[in-house]
């Protein structure tokens, strides 16, 4: 007797677009730790304005302050203010503790059980910074224990850790976000409008996500995601450039933060976004080191990153890095073989470039 398996049709998301103020902006706080060409020259430019301590104080409370925005969202910056200082010392303290090992043992792939547990953890730093170290091994990150000894020392005293988060937070808004949020927000309103035209029926959720970020293929994290994932707010960003950053995730729920653009096919225009993305893929292309990498493939065809390394005499990290940026704006594609990344020429994108470089000056 033949067996008869059955294949379930596979899980669609839905998807949802939102400024997402509180997202939004903290997302715009978090690139202020990583310069790139193709982030605006907003965040450039504040990047340029803060001291390396000044940076570093960013990304610590940045950090925390953006664990206290999970699951909810808030009509405005301020409004999220006022809740945070109206939370409870300790009962911040006792959810980031436990939001570490719950998101420790998940990275890690252990039961709970095995992790140390909220007494360890504040009975001193030891637990704690292991745990860390453990994590960032599982990621192939560096870890940076004087960092994560000072992050310790300041959640561990709860009522100096909600103070200072609540400060700098108002602090960046009043000095810096505020004025600059006025500015942004017509572009975000075009952006989420032009989202809302897009039809994606028939999509699957990995289709769909490819529509809108406007990608070939979207980070290998999404793979393990997709089948869960029930909703997808999509987050538009003035700040982000051709990058993507998973700001939030529970059981059933994912928030991404996407450049604001108008996506291939949309049903309106807009010249302030068209001119942001043409700004944004000829800084890709502004720098020396890119168009060698980008000449190479052309005259050679596919490589790995070993191989435009050892051609170029380029270190490790700038190739790695400058691939990222030419992938991530669409100047190339990327398939894995054998484990190891290759790279070719997205032609297409090279000749829509100058095309909408044509078209938006005859739209002047």
């Amino acid at each position: 007797m033949a067996n008869l398996e059955l294949i379930a049709p596979q899980k669609i998301a839905t998807f949802r677009f939102s400024t997402d103020p509180v997202r939004n902006l903290l997302c715009s706080l978090f690139l202020l730790n990583d310069e790139k060409d193709e982030f605006s020259e907003w965040v450039n430019s504040m990047i340029k304005g803060l001291s390396q301590d000044q940076l570093k104080e960013n990304k610590m409370l940045t950090g925390i302050a953006s664990r206290f925005a999970e699951g909810q969202e808030w009509s405005s910056f301020p409004e999220w203010l006022k809740a945070l200082e109206a939370r409870d010392p300790q009962e911040m303290q006792d959810w980031l503790i436990e939001d570490f090992l719950k998101v420790s043992a998940e990275i890690m792939g252990l039961p709970e059980d095995q992790l140390p547990t909220r007494e360890d953890i504040t009975s001193g730093d030891e637990f704690y910074l292991a745990t860390y170290e453990k994590v960032y091994e599982k990621k192939g990150y560096e870890f940076d224990r004087d960092y994560h000894q000072k992050e310790y020392q300041l959640i561990k005293d709860a009522a100096t850790a909600k103070k200072k988060i609540v400060s700098y937070m108002r602090y960046m808004w009043e000095e810096h976000l505020q004025d600059e949020w006025e500015r942004i927000q017509p572009m975000l309103a075009d952006s989420i409008r032009a989202f809302e035209t897009l039809d994606f029926s028939g999509m699957s959720t990995e289709e769909a996500l490819l529509r809108i970020t406007g990608r070939d293929q979207m980070p290998q994290i999404w793979d393990q995601w997709i089948s869960s994932t029930e909703e997808v707010v999509i987050v538009p960003s003035a700040h982000i450039g051709p990058y993507l950053m998973t700001m939030d995730k529970n059981e059933s729920t994912v928030w991404l933060v996407v450049r604001a653009h108008i996506p291939e096919g949309a049903g309106i225009s807009s010249p302030t976004l068209t001119r942001s993305e043409l700004l944004m893929r000829i800084s890709a292309l502004s720098n020396d080191t890119r168009l060698r990498i980008l000449e190479e493939l052309h005259i050679k065809g596919e490589l790995n990153a070993t191989d435009i390394q050892k051609n170029l005499e380029l270190t490790q990290s700038a190739t790695s890095r400058h691939l990222t940026q030419l992938f991530a704006t669409g100047f190339l594609h990327q398939r894995r073989l054998e484990g190891v990344k290759h790279y070719n020429i997205n032609y297409d994108r090279i000749d829509n470039t100058a095309d909408a470089l044509v078209g938006f000056l005859d739209h002047k």
